[in-house]
């Protein structure tokens, strides 16, 4: 049995640790695909950051802890959560504004799922 592991392929990996940027994957959409094509992506963005291996390089009995397969390509970020997918249009002489605004908020509905995120309640003061 072959076991595959998800991957994409970004436009631009845009890193300045200096400016606080440490990793900014780049996703340009040239207006050439379809809407769902591209909201797509983002699904497989999502797989691919969520995947672990084993870290081998840990001391520990039975080969490792589980990482993030994504930090085998691009540096932590530092903070919570995946490093952050930035969508560039460039709609060349293909669109109108109109059909730009139509296009950007279609992708930002598809992809919604996987960008948004989830309230979760821990009791305390506010409840």
């Amino acid at each position: 049995m072959s076991r595959t592991r998800p991957s994409v392929r970004t436009d631009a990996v845009l890193r300045a640790p200096e400016a606080g940027l440490p990793v900014l994957l780049v996703e340009v959409d040239r207006c050439t695909e379809a809407v769902d094509v591209l909201a797509a992506k983002f699904a497989r963005y999502r797989e691919f950051v969520r995947v672990q291996v084993k870290d081998h390089s840990l001391a520990v009995p039975h080969g490792g802890e589980g990482v993030p397969l994504w930090h085998s390509y691009y540096p932590p970020t530092g903070r919570d959560g995946y490093p952050p997918v930035l969508v560039v249009f460039d709609p060349g002489t293909r669109l109108g504004e109109q059909a730009l605004k139509s296009r950007m908020n279609g992708v930002l509905d598809l992809a919604r799922d996987h960008w948004t995120g989830a309230y979760k309640g821990f009791g305390g003061y506010s409840g």
